[in-house]
């Protein structure tokens, strides 16, 4: 699968930071239909989202934000990562963070801290 600069292959998945084996879920509804491949060691999720066998969105986590990619807009959307504030110290950020519009940029996964800090840097100054 090819999105933007991404590339995650849905034959043998992987997790993009870490390449870890990736557990798989789907579930769908009417004609949404969701796969869900999650890193158990990064705790990490990248998530595909189909509307009549199309992709219509992908999303994936970094630490206590999630980033949700339109394939077809030039904006990504960030939010928090709900699934980790329970167990993360940087909640005061994730509470002012509803769901902010960001410009697209190359996503690079081969440096994970270094992607959580650009994606904090857009939470504070957007």
């Amino acid at each position: 699968m090819h999105i933007k600069n991404i590339v995650f292959d849905t034959d043998s998945p992987n997790c993009l930071y870490c390449s870890n084996d990736c557990e798989v879920s789907s579930t769908g509804m009417s004609n949404l239909i969701t796969d869900t491949y999650y890193c158990n060691l990064c705790n990490e999720s990248f998530i595909f989202f189909y509307k009549d066998d199309s992709l219509v969105t992908f999303e994936f986590t970094c630490n206590i934000y999630s980033v949700l990619i339109d394939p077809n807009a030039n904006i990504f959307k960030l939010s928090p990562n709900l699934s980790s504030i329970d167990h993360n110290d940087d909640i005061n950020v994730t509470k002012l963070l509803k769901n902010i519009s960001i410009h697209e940029f190359m996503v690079d996964f081969s440096n994970k801290q270094k992607l959580f800090e650009k994606l904090h840097t857009y939470a504070i100054f957007s």
